[in-house]
């Protein structure tokens, strides 16, 4: 699955002042579930909706499997987009809102039946058909939506926040039907969101977005464990970031000192030069809490610190921990065990934190 199904050359559209989508380029590969993240305003929509054809570029252009697309309406391209309010039609049955499409080409009344008794099955909407969308949970229509655009086999399906208006419960499983239905199709998924674990537990790949720039694209485990800057580190998911100074470095790790004490070695994927201020970037479930110090080749250092304050979660503990010279920094510890005295920690007292050499990285950007 390397082929390019849509891309995108320097694409940038601006709305009067506002610069929405700045000099994009993607490839998105064919059978690809494809995720444009980031927080509202990045110019995420806006790409999609450049892709569907609701929207034009002013520079730059557009293809869909290897063919221009960039001034083609919306009805020419073999893309279908499902919206965050499902745009059902509130007169229709179920049946009637999914084959709409088909009979809009004039496919035989024959053929669009079996299309739509064949795709309302894969949606797992089988006995629906003759429902109203006002019949149906919040989920359901979310799934006829899905129906509706898929039932026309699109090259492309676009899905903008689709599933934004269902509880936190729902959301979190139709993710997995999600993904599911996208593997059964092999079809390409663009997929619209500003939420990083909707993106992280869907997609195989990820743009992460803002200001109408593309930051960096990559897996989501790329993405979040070697995030390319602070914004993207700082947006997926919650991360230490702790001023320091760069004593030496050799493109793949260097030293700092963070304030007058702390000397490390972390990972580095760029050149800094010495004397260069920096940003030592951890995720707090990287790091080891000890009640002692020692060493078992692993970690990089062991580095004491007080328990400044902690909640218990259920499935961790958070710390936070006061290292010298008044740099804190947040222990995220799974409750693996019952009886664990790590739980027992109290503010004030002294502790000792590790982690892995790789897992804390030196950003200068």
């Amino acid at each position: 699955m390397t082929d390019t199904v849509v891309g995108l050359k320097n694409i940038t559209k601006q709305f009067g002042d506002v610069l929405a989508v700045d000099n994009v380029s993607l490839q998105i590969r064919e059978g690809e579930f494809f995720s444009l993240l980031g927080p509202s305003g990045c110019g995420k929509t806006t790409t999609l909706r450049m892709i569907a054809g609701f929207e034009m570029p002013q520079i730059g252009e557009i293809y869909i499997k290897g063919e221009p697309v960039t001034h083609l309406p919306p009805f020419r391209r073999n893309v279908n987009t499902v919206f965050q309010d499902y745009a059902l039609f509130p007169h229709m049955t179920v049946a009637q809102n999914v084959g709409f499409g088909l009979e809009m080409d004039k496919l035989p009344e024959v053929e669009i039946r079996q299309r739509v008794e064949d795709t309302l099955r894969l949606v797992q909407l089988p006995q629906m058909g003759d429902r109203r969308p006002s019949h149906l949970s919040g989920g359901q229509q979310q799934r006829v939506a899905l129906a509706r655009a898929i039932v026309k086999r699109p090259d492309v399906l676009l899905l903008d926040e689709p599933l934004a208006a269902l509880d936190l419960k729902l959301r979190q499983a139709m993710r997995f039907e999600l993904k599911e239905l996208q593997h059964q199709l092999g079809t390409t998924f663009i997929y619209v969101t500003h939420d990083q674990e909707e993106a992280m537990t869907m997609s195989d790949r990820i743009a992460v977005m803002n200001h109408g720039h593309v930051l960096q694209i990559g897996t989501p485990i790329e993405v979040y464990d070697h995030s390319a800057d602070h914004f993207v580190a700082d947006f997926i998911g919650e991360t230490n970031f702790i001023d320091c100074r760069v004593i030496s470095c050799n493109g793949e790790t260097a030293t700092v000192l963070i304030g007058d004490e702390i000397k490390l070695e972390v990972a580095c994927d760029q050149n800094a030069a010495a004397d260069q201020p920096g940003t030592v970037v951890i995720r707090p479930e990287k790091i080891d809490l000890h009640m002692k110090a020692g060493n078992d080749g692993q970690e990089t250092a062991f580095v004491p610190g007080i328990v400044e304050n902690m909640v218990w979660i259920g499935t961790d503990t958070r710390f936070t921990v006061k290292l010298a010279g008044k740099v804190e920094v947040v222990v995220r510890h799974q409750n693996m065990r019952l009886g664990d005295p790590l739980v027992a920690l109290r503010r004030g007292e002294p502790v000792y934190l590790s982690w892995q050499k790789m897992a804390a990285r030196l950003i200068t950007s």
